[in-house]
């Protein structure tokens, strides 16, 4: 498996972390499921669903589950370009790129889901939300995304598998019904229980393990390669005309780029393959400056700057630390599940902060 798609997964179970079972026009309190639910029968309709859904997901018929299901997800982001993820098994759509081997990628997919069975144990609707509680069992892959590297090994280590070491879980899932057809609501929890948790990963301490190249011996050839991997070129064809101001957090002094080389040396000093994902910046931290990015809006027949992103830079003591600020939009994911503190080199830090000397 490609370093690429590893960071990808990796990504995508990150930025789904903070799912849980609550979603939009549903909450926990909201309904209780009761053993006399399952055979009402206005709940046909969605125990089809479900059925369809999960044999759609066995036979890897993933256009059919797409259209069930808020796997796939829209990114849209400050100015304008749309971003198309997935949840589960993204890889085996059309709009995906081919550079990899997909048929051993459909034959790992196969392998993750082929033993799975499921049981419909309850449903709860209220006009247009519903709460599921399923029974989900499959062979017990707990991990083997970790321990392996390639497709061939994960396919190798499911296949060594007896059939009676098997993992079942309880899932609770959330249901809304969009054009007078059920969509369900799969997320983390959904993902890790049909693959037995093939996927677990403890996605903070890989994501920093495989990009902080400073900190990672095995990948100190690729620092100098990106030191300079943003080129003007690359930043002129996002957009013609950008600006980037940084905002003192004391008087409100800002500096203002509008200059693309300047822009693009600016960029690169940053070092944002440097940065270590956190959890939070801690509680002594103080504001420094803001760094807001413009860039000019899409899609429309008179372009104008729109604010691209904004990064709030943090010191404690020496240390430095970045808070995302930037509003992005997601088809159904609310923005705190995306990453959002990191802790940033000193030289990045120092860097940033001369612009206010």
């Amino acid at each position: 498996m490609s370093l690429g798609r590893i960071i990808l997964g990796s990504l995508l179970i990150l930025s789904l972390c903070a799912c849980g079972n609550g979603h939009d026009g549903i909450s926990e309190n909201d309904l209780t499921l009761t053993s006399s639910t399952i055979s009402n029968e206005k709940n046909e309709d969605l125990k089809n669903t479900v059925n369809d859904v999960m044999m759609a997901l066995k036979n890897l018929d993933i256009d059919k589950f797409n259209a069930y299901t808020n796997n796939k997800q829209i990114m849209v982001t400050p100015w304008g370009s749309e971003n198309v993820e997935y949840t589960l098994f993204g890889e085996l759509s059309e709009e995906q790129g081919v550079d990899f081997d997909k048929n051993l990628v459909y034959q790992l997919d196969n392998e993750i889901v082929k033993n799975l069975s499921w049981e419909i144990l309850d449903i709860a609707q209220d006009n247009d939300t519903a709460k599921l509680k399923l029974r989900i069992t499959n062979l017990n892959m707990e991990g083997i995304f970790q321990r392996v590297e390639t497709e061939s090994e994960m396919i190798n280590e499911i296949r060594k598998i007896p059939l009676n070491d098997t993992k079942t879980v309880e899932l609770k899932l959330n249901a809304k019904k969009q054009n007078d057809k059920w969509i369900l609501l799969v997320d983390l929890d959904f993902a890790n229980a049909i693959s037995a948790n093939f996927w677990i990963v403890d996605t903070e301490d890989y994501l920093n393990e495989n990009l902080s190249y400073d900190k990672t011996e095995k990948n100190d050839f690729l620092s100098p390669v990106l030191r300079n991997s943003i080129t003007y070129e690359g930043v002129s064809s996002v957009s013609k005309e950008q600006k980037i101001e940084i905002i003192s957090a004391t008087d409100n002094t800002m500096i203002q780029m509008i200059d693309l080389q300047e822009i693009t040396d600016f960029l690169n000093q940053e070092e944002k393959y440097n940065w270590r994902i956190v959890e939070s910046i801690p509680e002594n931290s103080k504001l420094i400056l803001s760094i807001v990015r413009y860039a000019l809006e899409r899609k429309t027949s008179n372009p104008q700057l729109k604010e691209q992103s904004r990064d709030l830079l943090y010191q404690a003591e020496t240390i430095y630390y970045i808070e995302d600020k930037t509003e992005y939009s997601y088809s159904d994911m609310p923005d705190y599940e995306l990453p959002r503190y990191y802790e940033i080199p000193s030289n990045v830090g120092e860097y940033l902060k001369s612009f206010l000397q």
